[in-house]
């Protein structure tokens, strides 16, 4: 389980039954909580949860804004599809920096100006926790653990700090934590090119780090 990062693979399906797991999104503006509910996680439940990944109100704002196209294609495409459109963006990119006259970074400024003409790609409950905390907590459980685990979140951050995630909801969630590095990398190609001094700490927040075993 890891407190940030993020794995290229199809976003699961969220049901309501106990045979299959469940995603909450958390949502705090005390880190402390995040903390006592990480402890709880660790020592309370009968299973290990299946992944929690955390995002910076920074990190989401930024993957909104730099990493909506990447979520639509896959939303759309699926994952399978992925590496090869990639590999031809990579492909394209290199022959496009042949021409001086081009902009630097031309199909990434594409994108995301295509993408900005599409629907809103995110949960509106995501979008009204955006506004609301500060901190934000992707939590996957299995169906065994649901009921713990939703006792647990009203016990640490509160009944209005969480929702359950319905089968609409939870694939765009996992995503747009996916799309959160890729949004990263062009955020800051794309601030770089515009002369900005970037800061030395990455605008997603935190590093990827492992829980520990609970003793």
């Amino acid at each position: 389980m890891r407190w940030g990062g993020s794995r290229l693979r199809t976003a699961p399906r969220h049901v309501q039954d106990r045979g299959r797991g469940a995603v909450y999104y958390v949502g705090t503006n005390d880190t402390a909580q995040l903390t006592v509910l990480r402890r709880g996680l660790l020592t309370e439940l009968d299973e290990l949860p299946i992944s929690g990944e955390y995002l910076h109100r920074d990190c989401l704002d930024i993957a909104h804004r730099y990493g909506k196209d990447t979520l639509l294609m896959i939303h759309w495409l699926g994952t399978q599809r992925m590496p090869m459109l990639f590999g031809m963006k990579g492909a394209l990119d290199t022959r496009l920096q042949k021409f001086r006259l081009l902009p630097s970074n031309l199909l990434d400024r594409i994108m995301k100006r295509f993408s900005q003409m599409l629907p809103e790609a995110l949960p509106k409950r995501m979008l009204r926790f955006r506004n609301a905390y500060e901190h934000h907590l992707i939590l996957k459980v299995s169906g065994a653990t649901k009921q713990a685990a939703e006792a647990l979140l009203d016990r640490t951050v509160g009944p209005d700090g969480w929702f359950a995630c319905d089968e609409t909801e939870a694939p765009k969630v996992m995503l747009h934590r996916f799309a959160a590095a890729g949004a990263a990398v062009r955020y800051g190609i794309m601030r770089e090119d515009a002369g900005e001094i970037l800061p030395s700490i990455s605008p997603c927040g935190v590093k990827s780090t492992h829980l520990p075993k609970p003793h």
